[in-house]
């Protein structure tokens, strides 16, 4: 069963992100330390997604999602980010703030200017995996988007989830230009209004 996550429930959603991107690659080149994902997407969860936009959590706690919906993709730079860059001080990564910040410049280029559902994060913990559990996150928040009659926006970090997205209605985007040195490939994705979900 999957449940729309409260105040009290953004740890869990920070700790099961966390747990499920302890291998991403663009979390990994930014932080440069496995164990500040989850402390930053707990800030993030708490501060950004869980009051203004939602996560959902399986009941089973073996994955999350983050989502922002038309309106709110524009405050992830916003005041209430600052709780997480300010982790990224504090935790001994100033130059995660320099990555972070060139990323995001790059990226908001590409970013839709069209009103949208974005999917910032959907995880599953590795002893969950490969059971359809990520597909029941991604149907339950593609619904609402369904719902509202808007499209969905995401951007992918492993070229291997390229096809799945695909199956569910989302179209791979051109690759941004300009990443920063070193900054591995992400592939946007956008899913229009009633993609299809598998």
């Amino acid at each position: 069963m999957i449940h729309r996550a409260g105040p009290k429930d953004a740890r869990l959603v920070g700790r099961l992100i966390g747990e499920a991107f302890a291998d991403d690659p663009i979390s990994l080149w930014i932080l440069q330390k496995p164990k500040l994902i989850t402390r930053i997407m707990t800030r993030l969860a708490t501060h950004v997604y869980v009051p203004d936009g939602f996560a959902e959590y399986l009941d089973n706690q073996l994955g999350a999602t983050m989502w922002m919906p038309p309106g709110g993709h524009g405050q992830l730079a916003g005041f209430q980010s600052l709780a997480a860059l300010f982790d990224m001080m504090v935790c001994g990564v100033p130059s995660a703030l320099g990555r972070s910040s060139a990323f995001g410049s790059v990226m908001h280029k590409v970013t839709p200017r069209e009103p949208h559902f974005y999917l910032f994060t959907i995880g599953v913990v590795p002893a969950g995996q490969g059971k359809g559990l990520g597909g029941a996150l991604l149907r339950s928040g593609l619904a609402q988007a369904d719902r509202a009659g808007m499209p969905t926006y995401l951007e992918s970090s492993k070229a291997d989830n390229i096809p799945i997205y695909q199956r569910y209605g989302f179209e791979l985007r051109d690759v941004p230009d300009g990443l920063p040195e070193g900054c591995p490939p992400i592939y946007p994705m956008w899913r229009p209004v009633k993609g299809g979900a598998a």
